[in-house]
């Protein structure tokens, strides 16, 4: 058997690849965001995971509200995540409901054969955009995961951001904190 026929093992990338962003790598990351600038930015400014924002459609944009409803795994539970109206504005309002957000991501969950390597497959592209605009700069690579981690630090009060970064983001990290402190009722 030649050693190119023998499985091989996935390259060990070293280093923290779900590392917070600095504000070096935002500015480098929205510098050249391309196709992918509102996928990073509700990433960052909405703290969902990638593999969820993946799989929402128009219907889950709740603009009266100024929302994102997120459902949350099997258990069917929904979160609402605020959304500033300069951010909605930016997601088209003329598409139908059933249409996703991003349809080169989107993976149709009634098909669960192959649903998560397929969902994988199509991050790469995103993932792999966003490893080459930080390889380009010089900057250590990050995931895709690396936004939520991000948005964390920031509604958490972590000093991760220079005030002019923290312009755009404040008043979200403000609503969602807001948003995600539970509610007693006597």
């Amino acid at each position: 058997m030649d050693r190119e026929e023998l499985p091989m093992l996935p390259r060990k990338i070293e280093g923290a690849i779900h590392r917070p962003l600095e504000a070096i790598d935002i500015e480098i990351i929205f510098r050249d965001a391309g196709p992918w600038w509102l996928f990073y930015t509700l990433l960052l400014c909405t703290g969902v995971r990638c593999d969820k924002l993946a799989l929402l459609t128009y219907r889950n944009v709740d603009r009266q509200r100024g929302v994102l409803v997120v459902p949350e795994g099997r258990s069917g539970r929904i979160r609402q995540i605020p959304i500033v109206p300069d951010l909605l504005e930016q997601i088209p309002g003329d598409m139908p409901l059933d249409a996703p957000l991003f349809p080169t991501l989107y993976v149709d969950i009634e098909e669960r054969s192959l649903f998560e390597e397929e969902l994988n497959n199509n991050l790469a592209e995103p993932r792999n955009y966003l490893q080459g605009l930080l390889g380009a700069a010089g900057r250590p690579i990050a995931s895709l995961y690396s936004f939520t981690i991000s948005h964390n630090n920031l509604i958490q009060g972590h000093d991760l951001f220079d005030p002019d970064q923290l312009a755009i983001l404040a008043h979200i990290a403000r609503v969602t904190l807001r948003a995600r402190r539970p509610v007693i009722l006597n």
